[in-house]
């Protein structure tokens, strides 16, 4: 559910439509694939618990990968990226998200794939409704 849910909140961003169109994939960035993109996965989830038991809202860490033929567009992406998501609460997909916050970002210069690519990690905490 938390994927379809990331998934929807980025397609349905024009500013970020407007750099990467509907290039925005999970996992795996396709061969041949023309920059800018975001690639995004989720790396972790769990349940959150208060004094009382389980609180029916999980956490997940997700990271985001965003690629560009030049440093500058992989950046703009990337802020993008910040301005959507950071400190942001939304629904989406049957998902009630809490909160979202970045948890940690780095980049660098990826020569497999002739592009460069700002990392980010956001935490999300969420219920399903």
């Amino acid at each position: 559910m938390m994927d379809e849910a990331v998934d929807e909140r980025l397609r349905g961003d024009t500013a970020l439509a407007a750099l990467v169109s509907d290039r925005i994939y999970p996992d795996v960035i396709p061969q041949l694939v023309v920059y800018p993109v975001i690639i995004y996965h989720q790396v972790s989830e769990a349940a959150s618990y208060s004094h009382d038991g389980d609180s029916n809202l999980d956490t997940s860490r997700y990271q985001f990968d965003c690629y560009g033929s030049t440093k500058v567009s992989a950046r703009t992406v990337k802020d993008a990226l910040r301005t959507l998501l950071s400190g942001k609460r939304f629904e989406a997909s049957n998902v009630r998200v809490a909160s979202c916050r970045l948890d940690n970002s780095l980049s660098g210069y990826e020569p497999a794939f002739k592009a460069w690519r700002y990392i980010q990690d956001y935490v999300f905490q969420y219920q399903v409704l």
